[in-house]
């Protein structure tokens, strides 16, 4: 369940960076390129995905969710009806309250705590080349 979340919290955690920043190339790398391009690059951006994942996940356990198929992300939802009993829709609405829970608090941290525009974006990672 909570790897269902990671790429919408993660995209959530973005979206703030893209909101927040004054910067216009991070501004428009945040929008083109979410994960490689900011989340991977600012540590603390993608840790505040990661705080939205484990309270997605805390929240979908706490209400006894479970997933009956696996399709990840929001457009996962229809992993949540149970096939035995179609009319039970507590694993559903476990995943649209853990979902929505869980790209605010990422959105939240990331704002708050995981971006601002003096910090100073990872290097990045390159291919080492072979000698042939």
């Amino acid at each position: 369940m909570a790897s269902s979340f990671i790429t919408a919290n993660e995209s959530a955690a973005v979206l703030a960076v893209a909101i927040k920043s004054k910067k216009k190339d991070r501004k428009s790398l945040g929008i083109a390129a979410a994960i490689y391009g900011i989340n991977l690059r600012f540590r603390k951006v993608f840790i505040s995905g990661l705080a939205g994942s484990a309270v997605g996940g805390l929240i979908t356990g706490l209400m006894h969710g479970s997933m009956y198929g696996f399709t990840g992300s929001l457009i996962g939802s229809s992993s949540f009806f149970n096939p035995a009993h179609p009319t039970d829709l507590n694993s559903f609405y476990a995943f649209l309250f853990s979902s929505l829970a869980a790209i605010i608090v990422s959105f939240i941290v990331a704002w708050g705590w995981g971006y601002n525009d003096q910090m100073e974006m990872g290097k990045k990672v390159t291919k080492k080349q072979t000698s042939k």
